[in-house]
């Protein structure tokens, strides 16, 4: 039935009476955003690099740390080699008014690279990964999460997410370095705590109100060990719209439901291994080295300045009032004689104080 309100189009009687499916409109939208060449991510990573603005979903942070240092060439992603040396050389360095020496800019670096992808995490697997499926300290990247994870060593490891923003967020400017320096250092613990977040929401799934009536989880259940019941991770009808809400969809459903199948276990088992890896701890660590850097002299300079002004005003105090007698023991020995015995004597007659501002009489104890 054609539209009544006319909605600016010519042709809306023309148009409204074409006949289509949903595969054409997905056709459609997969023209315009499925890959990092489609014009909607083109256009958006256009604008990003004229006026960037810091991520601010889960989603844009995780594509974000996933691709800072990759950028797009020949249709794939490579790593940025150029991009990252001129950060640890350069950005880092200017950033922290040259206070952060060339090294620990490289530990940043590092750190951050690590966290994203890290070749001794993926070496090998420990026995009892490969039996219990146990939380190890390797396999902890996010790459074990997403679309680049080709590891078969683990049990857990596989693409599971995929930011809605991924192809938005790569190939940097180096014009930009400097700001995005910042966004690591003042993003990382939201970005942990987003994380902390979106494994709480999947464990509050409620799969008998989303849709899975035989599973016997429970809300904040979801997930641990054997309670969920579905057949794979895409088969739960509860996990999409809570991937959609924190800004994910599915890294690669073939390879979630093929054979080597992954189930809502996998998927939480791993999140809270990532969560709680050294990579974290490794990038907070060397954001505070680097927020100390720059601080240091300022609260250097503040300390010494407050010492400076409290002892001015302990010394202004304690001078004023003679508390110690320091004054009083100054004073020479013929001055300390110079007492005037006819104003003791006499009532009508003012001594002379020793001091210029104090009298030893006051002229209502006289009167």
């Amino acid at each position: 039935m054609p539209c009544v309100t006319p909605m600016g189009f010519w042709d809306l009687t023309e148009a409204a009476s074409i006949v289509g499916s949903g595969e054409r409109i997905c056709a459609v939208l997969t023209a315009l955003c499925s890959g990092a060449e489609s014009p909607l991510p083109t256009l958006l990573r256009c604008l990003s690099s004229i006026d960037p603005s810091p991520p601010q979903s889960l989603g844009d942070m995780f594509a974000f740390y996933c691709n800072v240092f990759r950028c797009r060439q020949s249709a794939e992603y490579v790593d940025n080699v150029h991009f990252t040396g001129h950060l640890s050389t350069a950005a880092i360095p200017s950033v922290s008014l040259y206070l952060c020496p060339t090294t620990e800019a490289a530990q940043l670096t590092d750190a951050l690279t690590r966290l994203y992808y890290s070749a001794d995490d993926h070496s090998g697997a420990s026995p009892t990964d490969a039996v219990t499926n146990t939380l190890q300290a390797t396999h902890s990247d996010l790459s074990s999460l997403t679309v680049r994870s080709r590891c078969a060593d683990s049990l857990t490891c596989a693409p599971y997410l995929q930011p809605l923003s991924f192809h938005a967020y790569h190939t940097f400017p180096e014009k930009h370095a400097e700001v995005y320096v910042s966004w690591v250092i003042y993003t990382a613990w939201r970005f942990w705590e987003l994380l902390q977040q979106f494994l709480n929401a999947f464990q509050d799934i409620d799969c008998a109100s989303s849709g899975c009536s035989t599973c016997p989880c429970n809300p904040g259940q979801h997930g641990v060990d054997l309670n969920c019941k579905c057949k794979a991770l895409v088969s739960c009808h509860g996990v999409l719209p809570t991937f959609h809400a924190y800004g994910f969809t599915f890294g690669n459903t073939r390879a979630l439901h093929g054979n080597n199948r992954k189930y809502c276990r996998n998927f939480a088992k791993q999140l809270s291994q990532v969560l709680h890896s050294d990579h974290f701890t490794h990038l907070f660590d060397q954001c505070d080295q680097f927020l100390y850097r720059i601080r240091a002299p300022f609260l250097y300079t503040i300390t010494a300045l407050w010492l400076i002004a409290t002892l001015y005003i302990a010394h202004s105090l304690l001078y004023r009032m003679d508390v110690l007698r320091i004054r009083s023991h100054l004073l020479t020995t013929r001055a300390s004689h110079l007492i005037d015995v006819k104003a003791l004597l006499a009532g009508s007659r003012r001594m002379l104080s020793l001091y210029k501002d104090v009298d030893y009489f006051d002229d209502d104890f006289h009167s």
